[in-house]
């Protein structure tokens, strides 16, 4: 038997073509049991289609999908097991609840299609209410129920009949922010007390920074990169990957020797230089740091290594720290700023030295 943590789910050289558009261009992923996996990216990188394609909602046009050993689809045998043979539990975006049956319907209806036994439905209804938090709301009907709660439903149905891979397609998309960040904490707790693997799609860097063991990046039906949250976030492997996942402070200069950009205005930025950057003294290159690695000077020490004169053009105070517009050399950088306890507020025009630690600071190709 295999073995928590072995692979339970493989796509091999999968591919969807629609026309002369690749939707999904061979990729290749190897999903661990009881693991959190999501496909990022922005709108239309093929995350969506990928998770169909696992699904059996559509068919791949060339490689393999492999589900705990069992073949799904083959492009060389011509093997495709349909959606409903496959068991896989699937939430949709819209959840997909039916308005007249009541919570517990719904709950049952995946059971009750299997032909299983009333009194079998009836107990594992009840367990699956009580671990999703919704014990006692059986009797209720979809329109009743609020966003989250529909959300706990449709995880009920998906969840009911134990399937091998839970599928999320942007299941916290319709909710407001404060029930979406309790929604994500929730699943997190209730997918390791079940313990099923669970593949979501999201386009939200936080959703899957939050809850992911480990991340795909996608762009044009491609993986762009493929780690652990902190490995996509601390050791991004290109520019794509570094702007999508977090924010990042960028100052464009011309590399210098020593490892350090110099600035329009002769300041030098010292950093490292990213995996894999071809640059040589004379490049235009980007200094990029995030922005939780700034630290605040006073503006007399401006001009020595890595600190910076800058302006505040524009603050916004949200609580834990200050998102902000600020001037440095004459180009306007959006980052955000921490915010000083036992120290006087910033305040717009406010002249500041900015600390970009060396160690923090990577240097890319313009």
């Amino acid at each position: 038997m295999t073995q928590a943590g072995d692979d339970i789910l493989r796509l091999s050289r999968v591919s969807r073509h629609f026309g002369n558009f690749r939707a999904v261009d061979e990729i290749s992923i190897d999903i661990k049991r009881g693991e959190i996996f999501s496909l990022l990216g922005p709108s239309g990188c093929g995350k969506s289609t990928t998770l169909r394609l696992v699904a059996g909602l559509d068919q791949p046009d060339g490689g393999d999908i492999t589900l705990d050993g069992r073949l799904l689809y083959s492009a060389t045998t011509g093997a495709f097991v349909p959606a409903q043979k496959r068991n896989m539990g699937m939430v949709f975006q819209s959840y997909a609840i039916w308005p007249h049956l009541s919570v517990f319907d719904t709950v049952a209806y995946p059971l009750s299609v299997r032909k299983v036994a009333k009194a079998e439905i009836t107990t594992k209804v009840d367990a699956m209410l009580r671990l999703v938090g919704l014990e006692g709301a059986g009797d209720r009907l979809a329109p009743s129920l609020s966003g989250g709660q529909q959300q706990r439903v449709a995880l009920a149905r998906a969840l009911i009949y134990e399937p091998d891979v839970l599928l999320l397609d942007e299941p916290f998309s319709n909710l407001d922010v404060k029930l979406r960040e309790q929604m994500r904490l929730e699943l997190k707790l209730l997918q390791r007390r079940v313990g099923v693997t669970v593949i979501l799609v999201t386009h939200d860097q936080i959703e899957a920074l939050s809850l992911s063991d480990r991340i795909a990046v996608m762009r044009a039906g491609r993986i762009e990169q493929m780690g652990s949250p902190f490995e996509l976030y601390e050791h991004p492997a290109n520019t794509f990957v570094r702007d999508f996942i977090g924010a990042s402070l960028q100052l464009t200069g011309r590399l210098v020797e020593g490892g350090a950009i110099e600035l329009s205005d002769g300041t030098r930025i010292a950093g490292k230089l990213a995996a894999g950057a071809a640059l040589k003294p004379g490049d235009d290159a980007v200094a990029s740091l995030r922005p939780e690695s700034l630290g605040v000077a006073d503006s007399s020490q401006a001009g020595r290594a890595n600190i910076l004169a800058a302006t505040l053009t524009a603050l916004l105070f949200v609580g834990d720290r200050y998102e902000c517009v600020i001037d440095v050399a004459g180009t306007e950088i959006r980052t955000f700023l921490p915010r000083l306890h036992g120290r006087a507020p910033y305040a717009e025009g406010q002249r500041i030295g900015l600390v970009l630690p060396a160690d923090s600071v990577t240097l890319w190709p313009r």
